[in-house]
C-alpha cells in the first residue's frame, strides 16, 4: 500500500474495502479501482523501486558496524575528555590523557575514512530510490487518470 494520505485517512479506506485495489482522489473526486489490469500496471509502475529494496536493506547492513565502531570510539573519547576536569589529575597524567584522545582521534578518523564508502554506496542507492519513487508516482498518476477516463473505476465518494 502507498499512500500521501494521512495515517488515518488510509486505515478508514483500508477497513471499508477487501481484496485488492487503488483507491486515489482525482480532482477533489474519490475513486476506487479493482481492475485487474489497472492493478497489475500501478505494480509494475513500482517494481524498479521495489527491487532497490534488497540492495537498500544490504547497503545499511553493511554501514551500521562502522557506525557503532565510531560511536564507539566516540564514547571513550568523551569519557577521557571529562576525565581531563578532575582538578586533582597530576600534569602526566593530563599528558597520558591527551595522548590517548589523539590516539582516539587517528582511530575515529581512519573508522570514518572506511565507512566512506559504505555511506557513498548507500546515498547512491538512495538517490535512485528517490529517483524511481518520482517515476513511479508519475506513472501510477497517468495509470489512474486513464483508469477513471477508461471508465474502469466507479466513485467512492
Amino acid at each position: 500500500m502507498r499512500s500521501n494520505g494521512s495515517i488515518d485517512e488510509v486505515v478508514r479506506i483500508a477497513k471499508r474495502w477487501n481484496g485488492a485495489f487503488l483507491w486515489a482522489r482525482v480532482d477533489g473526486r474519490a475513486y476506487l479501482i479493482r481492475d485487474a489490469v489497472v492493478l497489475d500496471a500501478a505494480k509494475r509502475a513500482f517494481a524498479r523501486l521495489d527491487r532497490l529494496e534488497p540492495r537498500l536493506d544490504e547497503a545499511k547492513r553493511k554501514l551500521r558496524p562502522f557506525e557503532r565502531h565510531v560511536e564507539s570510539i566516540e564514547q571513550r573519547a568523551d569519557g577521557l575528555s571529562d576525565s581531563l576536569d578532575d582538578k586533582g589529575l597530576s600534569e602526566a597524567e593530563r599528558e597520558r590523557i591527551q595522548a590517548r584522545l589523539q590516539k582516539l582521534e587517528q582511530e575515529r578518523r581512519s573508522a570514518k575514512a572506511k565507512a566512506y564508502e559504505a555511506e557513498t554506496a548507500l546515498e547512491e542507492l538512495e538517490r535512485q530510490q528517490e529517483e524511481q519513487e518520482r517515476i513511479a508516482e508519475k506513472e501510477l498518476e497517468r495509470i489512474l487518470v486513464d483508469a477513471i477516463r477508461a471508465g474502469r473505476s466507479v466513485r467512492a465518494d
